[in-house]
């Protein structure tokens, strides 16, 4: 058993020079539009009644639900300000650049296309063609995966793949230039017309300044029955509570404005399904490199019993890592729901 070391995910310099690239965007998009952001409720249970926390880069303003104990950025950039964010700013050059240096390279993609094989294993036993939407697609690289992986099977031509992005430079780069991929905000999907049977959304949902919008879109946009597979980091997972989201971040915290505005976490995702009509099928953390994050990151980790956990064997580490996954702490979220 051994757990897996973050150099599997990204170079300890690419990590360092995109969190460094993204605390700079953060400031250029907080002088720009600042005077625009607006207050909104909690995204998860719509109370306004919060407490503040500690400002992210001593700039964003961060409220704690009084209701549901939910963290999120408010007041929230327009989407003036996040288009500004994902077309204009250098951390998304570098993270473009990232992906494609790594397309077929990453357990990631093969990892996602696991995730998501019984929904669609499913939804092929009942229906003769699938349409299969990813939303937030980037460059297009699991739809690529993915249709490799459907052409293994012979099930290429029982699967109809689109994908839609806010970064057009992304779209226009894509991996695959036979993949239909489009520029349009996830919130704005309904305005497209279409039906969807597996809708897939990774390291996205928290990203949104409005995420009841765009789950009511999503609804919206799919057939009865249909899937939504999301992953989101996990705001109660080992990483994430052990170093905050004002230090070194080699992943982004589940607080980072302007990209990371919702904390999403295994409790408050129940109530938010709820409340925008989705029943929830599963949901896991499977993370893997919680152990090793705490290991690298252990100069910043204030709780000294934490501290003390990185110095075990790699073995013992490996269990731990097990045992924080298992119990569902992990700071990597997997969630099914369905219409």
């Amino acid at each position: 058993m051994k757990y897996v070391k973050f150099s599997s995910n990204r170079s300890m310099e690419e990590a360092n020079q995109i969190f460094e690239a993204r605390i700079r965007d953060a400031k250029i998009v907080f002088e720009k539009f600042s005077k625009d952001f607006y207050e909104r409720p909690c995204p998860f249970c719509k109370s306004e009644e919060f407490e503040p926390l500690e400002k992210f880069a001593g700039l964003y303003d961060i409220a704690l639900c009084r209701s549901c104990m939910s963290e999120y950025v408010s007041p929230v950039p327009t989407m003036e300000a996040i288009s500004y964010y994902y077309n204009e700013c250098e951390n998304n050059v570098l993270f473009e650049q990232l992906n494609q240096r790594r397309h077929k390279k990453s357990f990631i993609n093969d990892d996602r296309i696991d995730f998501i094989k019984p929904c669609l294993i499913e939804l092929l036993e009942k229906r003769e063609v699938v349409h299969v939407l990813e939303v937030g697609c980037n460059n297009g690289s699991f739809l690529s995966t993915l249709k490799d992986y459907l052409l293994d099977q012979g099930l290429q031509d029982r699967c109809v793949l689109h994908g839609i992005d806010l970064d057009e430079d992304a779209v226009a780069n894509s991996v695959d230039p036979e993949l239909d991929l489009r520029v349009v905000a996830a919130e704005e999907l309904v305005r497209l017309g279409n039906k969807y049977d597996l809708v897939v959304s990774f390291e996205l949902i928290e990203h949104l300044a409005d995420p009841g919008v765009y789950a009511e879109s999503l609804h919206a946009s799919m057939n009865e029955g249909a899937f939504l597979a999301l992953t989101t980091p996990n705001a109660s997972g080992l990483e994430i509570k052990a170093t905050g989201y004002n230090g070194t971040r080699l992943l982004a915290h589940s607080i980072f404005p302007p990209m990371h505005l919702n904390a999403f976490n295994t409790r408050n995702i129940l109530l938010f399904a709820h409340l925008h009509r989705f029943k929830l099928v599963d949901v896991k953390t499977p993370g893997r490199l919680d152990m090793d994050m705490v290991t690298t990151l252990a100069n910043e980790i204030e709780d000294e019993s934490l501290v003390k956990l990185t110095s075990f064997p790699e073995e013992v580490k490996a269990y731990i890592q097990y045992l924080v996954s298992y119990l569902g702490g992990s700071s990597h979220m997997r969630v099914i729901l369905q219409k």
